[in-house]
């Protein structure tokens, strides 16, 4: 039987055991969350007792790294900081990845003409200097772009502009800020990891759509020097591409606003890209042990050995990790077929 083993640095203070602790990582959501919980009372190194909330031992803005595995392997699942820091019993602490760094700084306002995407993160991230970057395309250019400080913005408020407006997905993956759009996240060289319906899945929410099935739009919205702006709308109907300038609703719409494309071109986009949003396959989610670790943008290889013709690649567009007392899970939720 395998081992469950935990190591986790909280400050300058290092436990290896924990009732429960809770991941939530995700491209969509800006920031990766953490919660520890631990007993009411618990050992330093020299034996001391400490009761939560009478002890200086933690404090908000702490250094967190959270390690579990199976003996003898203890990956990295989780590098933050303390947001909150809840002193009932048990003692429950709260994390936030890098992201809460940048949501201390208050930014001031700022006009861009012109600006590229590189310009826009840079100035909301310029808090923290040696930041690593990485763009899909750093001199892409998304217009006029207006921050007015009228209360408290931070990075994170002008990334979700970005998101709404351009499509952007922002987020950490090992300690590297990531600023992507959607089809960029499907062909990155992130880990493949082969998963067997029958025999890694514990459980399964997991459902099989066509994409007839799916009521799934994208938007394309492109403004011309002229201040004019072109909108396309693409879906699908009876499983072909439909492109129109015609308004239609849809459930869940991925919008795009990239200014001074010509019509040729907003239609070439939508048609290379319609099937990384509308596609036949596996949507949902699944529990499984915590080996393969996975993190979010990695893909998952399905098999599945009683329906051959459901097996896929899906990109992973969120992990839920418990483990403790009770033992390690992963929740693993599917965003896109990939292959």
């Amino acid at each position: 039987m395998k081992r469950l083993i935990i190591d986790i640095t909280v400050g300058s203070f290092n436990f290896d055991y924990v009732a429960n602790a809770r991941v939530e990582s995700s491209f969509d959501t800006f920031t990766d969350t953490a919660s520890i919980m631990l007993p009411n009372k618990f050992r330093k190194k020299n034996g001391q007792t400490i009761v939560a909330g009478t002890s200086n031992l933690f404090e908000r803005g702490d250094a967190v790294t959270i390690k579990s595995g199976y003996f003898p392997k203890l990956p990295t699942i989780f590098q933050g900081h303390i947001s909150k820091i809840l002193p009932d019993s048990p003692l429950i602490i709260e994390c936030e990845d890098d992201m809460w760094l940048l949501k201390q700084v208050n930014l001031v306002s700022k006009e861009f003409t012109n600006p590229t995407i590189k310009d826009v993160v840079e100035y909301a991230t310029a808090s923290l200097p040696d930041l690593k970057i990485e763009f899909d395309d750093e001199t892409a250019k998304i217009g006029a772009f207006h921050v007015d400080n009228k209360g408290f913005i931070n990075a994170v408020t002008v990334f979700e502009v970005l998101k709404k407006q351009f499509g952007y997905n922002i987020y950490f993956r090992d300690k590297v800020l990531n600023v992507r759009v959607l089809q960029s996240l499907l062909i990155l060289t992130n880990p493949i990891h082969r998963i067997g319906m029958q025999h890694n899945v514990i459980d399964s929410g997991l459902s099989f759509q066509r994409d007839d099935d799916q009521d799934m739009m994208i938007r394309y919205e492109s403004k011309q020097s002229d201040d004019t702006v072109l909108t396309f709308f693409g879906f699908k109907t009876d499983g072909e591409l439909v492109i129109t300038t015609t308004v239609k609703t849809a459930g869940v719409t991925h919008s795009w606003n990239i200014p001074e494309r010509t019509t040729a071109q907003i239609k070439k986009t939508i048609t290379d890209n319609i099937d990384k949003y509308i596609w036949t396959g596996y949507t949902g989610s699944f529990l499984t042990f915590l080996e393969p670790l996975v993190q979010h943008t990695d893909t998952i290889e399905l098999i599945d050995i009683n329906h051959k013709e459901r097996e896929g690649k899906y990109m992973v567009s969120e992990v839920v990790t418990n483990f403790g007392v009770g033992g390690g899970r992963q929740e693993i939720t599917l965003r896109n077929k990939v292959a």
